[in-house]
C-alpha cells in the first residue's frame, strides 16, 4: 500500500486533474512492443460536426489483445502534456483496475464523455 496523504494533499493533487469516460474505437499493435496505440472519442464534435478522437499510448497489449478495447469505455486523464512514445504521439492516460495481476479494462459504466472526480 502507498502513503498514507491527507485531505489537503488528496484535493490539490486530483484538482490537477480532468478524469473523463471515453469510448476506444481503434487499437492496434505498436510495432516491437508490447504497446497499443489506442484511438478515443469523448462526444466531442469539431466546427464540421465530426467526432473529434485523441490517441493514447499504453502497455497493455502484453495482457490483452487489441480487439478486447473496441468499443470499451474507459476512465481517461485528458489534461497531461502529449508526448510520443514508440512513435505514437500519445494524448491521454488509460486509467484501468489491477487486482492481484489481472488487469481490467473494462469496469466503467458512466456516459461518454462524463467527467470523473
Amino acid at each position: 500500500m502507498k502513503p498514507k496523504i491527507t485531505y489537503d494533499q488528496y484535493v490539490e493533487a486530483t484538482s490537477k486533474l480532468e478524469i473523463r469516460v471515453g469510448v476506444i474505437l481503434n487499437a492496434e499493435p505498436v510495432a516491437k512492443s508490447y504497446g497499443l496505440k489506442l484511438t478515443v472519442a469523448f462526444g466531442d464534435e469539431d466546427d464540421k460536426g465530426d467526432e473529434l478522437t485523441r490517441t493514447c499510448f499504453t502497455n497493455l497489449g502484453k495482457t490483452h489483445k487489441p480487439e478486447e478495447f473496441i468499443g470499451v469505455a474507459c476512465p481517461f486523464i485528458m489534461n497531461v502534456e502529449p508526448s510520443e512514445i514508440k512513435g505514437v504521439l500519445s494524448e491521454l492516460v488509460i486509467i484501468v483496475a489491477d487486482s492481484g495481476g489481472q488487469t481490467t479494462i473494462d469496469f466503467c459504466e458512466s456516459a461518454i464523455g462524463s467527467k470523473l472526480m
